[in-house]
């Protein structure tokens, strides 16, 4: 996701991954000073081991620009076999719920 208020293009990335725990971790990059984490968070606990994570962004197309803005920073993985929805704010996970199935 573009950086606020940035002039030079740049972008904030984020990394989630499951590690051999079980544990949902991000690593990020959202300033020059390099990467940071990884970390967990609480919104991120009780994934189904071996889950498949797809996170959202917000969509560009040639000659738009991204939107600096957090409410597409969506991302999906199993828990005790539902379909997680967490969100990134700009500075927490909070976890929205599960995704209806039916």
């Amino acid at each position: 996701m573009p950086r606020p208020q940035d002039t030079q293009n740049e972008v904030n990335t984020y990394i989630l991954w499951q590690d051999t725990s079980g544990s949902i971790q991000v690593s990020w990059q959202d300033d020059e000073s390099g990467w940071k984490g990884p970390a967990t968070f609480a919104a991120l606990d009780g994934a189904d081991n071996g889950t498949a994570i797809t996170c959202l962004t917000p969509s560009a197309w040639p000659a738009s620009q991204l939107q600096a803005t957090w409410d597409m920073s969506r991302c999906y993985f199993q828990t005790n076999g539902s379909l997680r929805e967490v969100l990134y704010n700009g500075s927490n996970w909070i976890e929205i719920g599960n995704v209806p199935l039916s």
